[in-house]
């Protein structure tokens, strides 16, 4: 092929190619390149990395030279990854040539100008074309027997040798890049996990397949690099099988999927073993490898391409998944490698301590602001230097915040495989559907929200969902669904975990927690009251103890976890129709937005984001409902008034309603009009621990430090607003 013959139909039929993109990844390979030297490992990995993202730009690895180009450079690096690890004299003489040659490709498409063509010497073999980096076209659901035992079957039953190989890590010569290998070897686990999920919903295309399997590979390359031969030997394994999927030999049953997921479950878990000793949380001794059961999957699945459990249809239907709501199917994105935008990692504690020194700045900021002979200086070039200071303070406040905020997608995705292995082992059918899995809140509160969904997710399954022989004798399809929502809402972030289920019967939950003495059988208690008795230690409506349920340990241990967080749960059911647990969450436990009240001579904050309006209420404003308590006339609606004094417990006289102001809360929980004495204005606050000091009631959620150095208590809006109400007459007040 000549250079004049090489036009820009070769490269993507479609015509897309970001070639700004490509442009700067080159731009950062040539970087690297500039400082790898011969007989060194020095840049191998972000030189893998970056050739990474070419293979996956869209336009640039589907056909002409420039896919041919990609896996010449691919060839070239897997066999550094695959051997020593050491940049060769050659190799690096190659990789340049390599780049100058696709740089000037692209220049010479874009302007117009004829391509200059592969050098000869660089050009595949005509028995291994570029397309055979590429997954066929052919789906991968239909089985090919292949023309010989594929290779897999030799290497699988030399492995299977040893039931636990393990490895060793060099420490502490290589804690560096053994930091690196566990971050993003754990990236990589949690992709495969989620595309290989999305794989068996059936909606995902043969590029998933193909981007599976590079995953693979590359985590063997980083193992290999760093001498791990136990862990890199295993990997292969799984990348053999793989391959036989994306070559067609081998369809996409459920025996391929079982062994995927076991082995990146393998794989995770030395992961977090190698994180473990890096960090001096265990002790360095060999890892070792729980590998027979899964090579005994994988033997099973390579030979399963002519049994009758091969499933054969484009799109089979699952016994569970993950089925993302908004927008086009995730499957052919499930695997995220595009690393065209710069990252930096950063450790979470050096994230947390920057938080706390901006939060420490803001607090030492009100103290110069509120200082006397400050407030009293007239001088203009003082003003603005005090005015620049507060809005870079404030900027800085606002960022280093927002680097603490993630979405929640990450969350969420993890509970697709809970669904999955759990509807199997309880004889369920059960799919996940995630609503708004990009919103934001404090990584802490993400962590911390892992374990309450797996409770919630497992107690929905377990008590909720039915068998598909009792959904489909009420009515409903045989596969259950499990719905995960994630939405902004009164200021903090709303978490909605619904299944539809059997329900709960609120008469069935008092009379069990009347047999197990939970409550006194003589006390009548409201539907919601009824409901909320499985959050009580000890409950459970489980006939026998399982692995699952039935110990009466987790839905207390849920409320606990979100009250923790300074949030709330509440319940919705409807028998025959299935159970909705709403989660209310701040958007971050490092500061807020609040109003400053006066009550009784002490100061308290509200979060603005529960007022709604603050007014002095009129003569008639006032009234007494039976059984409700005061009443407060907003425009014609009646709203149940609280005293924050009596409620407090300050027994300094405050102010009457005709003195007082009344402040409007609107939360997740409704309505609920609060008296005060005053409100003193509107601030921005760090929130501040107050230990133990405040356990065991739920109206302060926190404290912070004014400008004076006084501490004011921050009260929850929503406790508040479910707070019931009482009758306080107070004298001089209009009834």
């Amino acid at each position: 092929m000549t250079a004049d013959s090489i036009g820009a139909a070769d490269i993507d039929p479609s015509g897309v190619l970001p070639v700004e993109t490509a442009a700067a990844l080159l731009e950062r390979l040539a970087e690297e390149l500039a400082f790898v030297t011969a007989g060194s490992s020095d840049g191998l990995l972000p030189v893998n990395a970056l050739m990474m993202d070419l293979e996956h730009l869209p336009g640039l690895s589907t056909a002409g030279p420039l896919a041919e180009g990609l896996v010449v450079a691919r060839r070239w690096l897997d066999e550094l990854l695959d051997g020593e690890g050491l940049f060769t004299p050659s190799v690096i003489q190659n990789l340049h040539a390599w780049h100058d040659w696709v740089f000037d490709y692209l220049v010479a498409r874009e302007s117009g100008r004829p391509m200059v063509a592969l050098p000869v010497q660089w050009r595949l073999p005509v028995s291994a074309p570029p397309q055979a980096a590429v997954l066929p076209t052919a789906p991968p659901t239909v089985a090919r027997p292949p023309a010989a035992p594929p290779a897999a079957h030799a290497a699988t039953s030399a492995v299977a040798e040893a039931d636990s190989p393990s490895f060793q890590l060099r420490l502490p010569d290589d804690i560096e890049l053994l930091r690196e290998f566990h971050s993003e070897s754990l990236e990589l686990l949690r992709s495969i996990e989620a595309s290989v999920l999305a794989l068996e919903e059936g909606s995902a295309g043969p590029d998933v397949v193909n981007a599976i399997f590079r995953a693979f590979h590359t985590f063997k390359g980083s193992a290999g690099f760093l001498q791990l031969e136990a862990l890199r030997d295993f990997a292969h394994q799984l990348e053999s099988l793989l391959d036989e999927v994306r070559s067609g030999r081998l369809a996409v049953s459920r025996r391929v999927i079982d062994a995927i997921l076991a082995g990146a479950d393998v794989l995770a878990a030395c992961v977090v073993d190698v994180g473990h000793q890096v960090s001096g949380a265990m002790p360095v001794q060999p890892i070792r490898m729980a590998v027979a059961p899964v090579l005994v999957l994988v033997r099973r699945a390579l030979v399963a391409d002519s049994a009758p459990e091969v499933e054969s249809t484009p799109n089979p239907t699952p016994t569970s998944g993950i089925v993302p709501s908004d927008g086009p199917s995730g499957a052919a994105n499930a695997i995220q490698l595009d690393r065209a935008e710069t990252f930096v990692r950063v450790d979470a504690g050096k994230l947390d301590a920057l938080v706390n020194l901006v939060g420490e700045l803001v607090i030492t900021q009100a103290f110069v602001l509120e200082n006397r002979e400050l407030k009293g200086a007239d001088n203009l070039e003082l003003g603005y230097a005090i005015r620049k200071l507060q809005r870079i303070t404030r900027e800085l406040q606002h960022n280093a915040l927002s680097m603490r905020m993630v979405p929640i997608s990450g969350l969420f995705r993890k509970m697709s495989r809970l669904v999955r292995d759990l509807g199997a082992s309880l004889g369920k059918q059960a799919r996940l559907v995630v609503i708004g899995e990009e919103t934001e809140l404090d990584r802490h509160l993400v962590e911390q929200m892992g374990d309450v969904l797996v409770h919630m997710i497992r107690n929905a399954l377990d008590h909720g969902v039915e068998t598909p022989d009792e959904r489909v004798a009420a009515g409903k399809e045989p596969m259950a669904t499990i719905r995960l929502t994630a939405a902004h809402a009164h200021g903090g972030v709303l978490i909605e975990v619904a299944d539809d289920g059997r329900g709960i019967n609120d008469g069935a939950v008092y009379a069990r927690a009347v047999e197990k003495r939970l409550v006194d059988p003589h006390h009548d208690l409201t539907r919601e009251e009824r409901l909320a008795l499985i959050f009580l230690p000890g409950f459970t409506t489980a006939s026998a103890v399982t692995d699952v349920s039935g110990r009466g340990v987790g839905m207390d241990v849920v409320k606990g976890n979100i009250e923790a967080l300074r949030g709330h749960v509440d319940i919705a059911t409807e028998m025959g129709r299935g159970t909705t647990f709403s989660i209310r969450l701040p958007l971050t436990l490092s500061q807020i937005d609040g109003f400053l009240i006066r009550v009784s001579g002490e100061r308290y904050i509200l979060s603005s984001a529960a007022v709604r309006e603050c007014f002095r209420p009129g003569p008639q404003s006032l009234s007494t409902v039976h059984e409700r308590g005061e009443m407060v006339d907003v425009r014609g609606r009646q709203v149940p008034m609280l005293r924050l004094a009596p409620l407090l417990g300050l027994r300094t006289p405050a102010a009457t309603a005709q003195t007082g102001i009344i402040v409007l809360l609107d939360t997740g929980a409704g309505e609920r009009a609060v008296l005060v004495d005053e409100v003193l204005g509107k601030q921005e606050v760090i929130i501040k621990n107050l230990g133990d000091t405040f356990v065991g009631q739920t109206l302060v959620t926190g404290g912070a430090i004014l400008a004076d150095g006084r501490v004011a208590l921050i009260l929850d809006a929503e406790a508040l607003a479910r707070h019931p109400v009482r009758v306080m007459p107070v004298r001089g007040d209009v009834a």
